[in-house]
């Protein structure tokens, strides 16, 4: 049975997804993967030698593969967002309620 126990941030009682570890902060559990999603990102698109290369040329340099990534980020947040099934909420704010 999962124990209920308090939002980390607002105090609400909730089922964590992650029972077993009490001290176990979901959101820094989440944090974390983004984190290493964005390291591997990064690490994927570093440029070639070529200083040239016109297939290199969108990630070049670090502020060129922050603007790629960024631009990445926003374009599959939204889509994978809006698939998710946790996309919205019985708690949300703008939940019609009888």
């Amino acid at each position: 049975m999962v124990r209920q126990r308090q939002h980390p941030r607002c105090g609400v009682e909730v089922k964590p997804p992650v029972d077993e570890d009490d001290e176990a902060d979901v959101w820094d559990i989440a944090d974390g993967l983004l984190a290493g999603a964005i390291q591997y990102w990064l690490f994927s698109r570093q440029p070639c030698a070529n200083p040239q290369c016109e297939d290199c040329l969108s990630v070049n340099t670090a502020e060129a593969r922050l603007k790629e990534l960024l631009k990445e980020l926003l374009k599959l947040a939204g889509k994978h967002a809006q698939e998710s099934e946790y996309y919205h909420s019985p708690s949300d704010a703008n939940v019609g309620r009888a």
